[in-house]
């Protein structure tokens, strides 16, 4: 174990085994900035290993993801998860941060992270990612008239395959369905996380599968969706070749945020890179926030 005092109060680095996970979760869940992804379920299903440096009696926590590559282990951010960094129901100093970053142990020489706050020491790189968000605060008709031209012809040709918006608990089912029609490769053991994830987010009650059927009433497109602290995370879109004819997502998605309009919850379409992907998200109205990519390397 680690240990270091800021203003008086223990910082410590602690292995997976020595966390106590309902601590862990309650500071995840009140913290300024909750997020899903800091959850020790979602961690323990993402991460190949994981630790975690706290302040004080789980004040303040940030977790570790780590991962072996090449001989080295490295403290790398797995598949699956978008964003982490320091988790706290209180303003965050920039001394924390640099506390914070500065325990984690220089044998994990190579740091590549995602993160909320900047520590200001030896960077490699820092690089700005894009995610967009939605707020459903407002009734639908509200939210549909900020869609983009090109969303709304998209939604209106949905329309008109009389397409049904349903939902499903059948997680092995959507496994299958996703193996078959992914567009692009994942790694078994992404696979492997995936149906993990999956698994426990039904079994936390946070999963939900939604799934659009054409009228022979074969499904054409489904969406993992996570639902957490009032956040909908578009997790994993799936469709088939007849579903993205048919214009199935932006089906699911616009019922989707019919459902939950005026709910004041937020869709975290996760981000991409991709413009296409880009422009599906923003064509629904989403706000362009940022977050950030760390990478860095440990001298000392």
């Amino acid at each position: 174990m680690n240990i270091k005092t800021i203003n008086g109060s223990q910082i410590r680095y602690l292995e997976r085994h020595e966390i106590n996970d309902k601590k862990w979760d309650a500071c995840v869940n009140n913290s300024i900035t909750p997020l899903v992804y800091g959850l020790t379920w979602y961690l323990d299903n993402c991460c190949e290993k994981w630790d975690g440096i706290i302040l004080g009696n789980y004040d303040t926590i940030m977790p570790v993801p780590l991962k072996n590559k090449f001989g080295f282990q490295l403290a790398l951010t797995p598949y699956f998860i978008q964003k982490l960094g320091i988790f706290s129901s209180n303003p965050i100093t920039q001394k924390t941060v640099n506390s914070f970053y500065n325990l984690v142990p220089a044998k994990f020489f190579f740091i590549n992270t995602v993160s909320n706050y900047i520590p200001k020491i030896t960077l490699k790189k820092i690089t700005l990612c894009p995610d967009y968000e939605l707020l459903l605060d407002r009734p639908y008709e509200s939210i549909y008239r900020n869609y983009s031209s090109h969303s709304k012809y998209n939604v209106r040709r949905s329309l008109k395959e009389k397409l049904k918006f349903e939902s499903t608990n059948d997680i092995e089912w959507f496994k299958t369905f996703a193996n078959k029609y992914r567009r692009f490769y994942l790694p078994e053991k992404e696979k492997a996380s995936l149906g993990q994830i999956l698994k426990s987010a039904f079994e936390k009650g946070c999963g939900h599968i939604v799934i659009s059927k054409n009228l022979e009433n074969q499904i054409n497109a489904a969406i993992f969706l996570i639902i957490y602290n009032n956040t909908i995370y578009y997790h994993s879109p799936i469709s088939t070749p007849e579903g993205y004819t048919q214009r199935a997502l932006y089906f699911l998605l616009d019922s989707i945020i019919k459902k939950y309009s005026n709910s004041g919850y937020i869709i975290d379409f996760e981000g991409s890179k991709i413009d296409n992907i880009a422009r599906f998200f923003k064509g629904f109205g989403g706000t362009l926030n940022y977050y950030t990519q760390l990478s860095m390397i440990k001298l000392y």
